[in-house]
């Protein structure tokens, strides 16, 4: 809970500091990885299964996209 909190105040920081939105978000969002000492390598891993599982997603929204099973 505190992590995230931290990674809300320093956005929040970021944009009264007149940072655009995206930058805000990914400095923050890195902040909170190097916070959490979370390894780089390991977020390559989490950012990959999250792509393979838009292709499901996409067949729930959308169901004429769906690759043939």
């Amino acid at each position: 809970m505190m992590l995230a909190a931290a990674v809300a105040v320093i956005f929040v920081i970021l944009i009264l500091l007149s940072m655009p939105i995206v930058f805000a978000l990914g400095v923050a969002g890195i902040a909170g990885l190097c916070w959490a000492a979370i390894p780089m390598p390991a977020t390559r891993l989490r950012a990959g299964v999250g792509i393979r599982k838009a292709g499901c997603l996409l067949a729930i929204f959308r169901p004429s996209c769906a690759p043939a099973t």
